[in-house]
């Protein structure tokens, strides 16, 4: 699954577009998890060093 959001950058202190690409994978006990990664979308000078720029996801719905 792939959804743009909007999100704070804590380095650059405003919102920016992020990209989350994940997949579902169901639980037994009804809960599902998402594993993926989010990535920075928006053109910055600091994107190669940014430690915000790629954040894996991994984390219950």
């Amino acid at each position: 699954m792939k959804k743009m959001r909007f999100r704070l950058c804590p380095t650059l202190e405003k919102r920016v577009p992020f990209v989350d690409e994940y997949e579902i994978l169901p639980n037994g006990n009804g809960r599902d998890k998402a594993i993926g990664e989010r990535t920075c979308d928006h053109h910055c000078p600091l994107k190669e060093t940014c430690k915000f720029a790629k954040i894996s996801i991994n984390h219950f719905l």
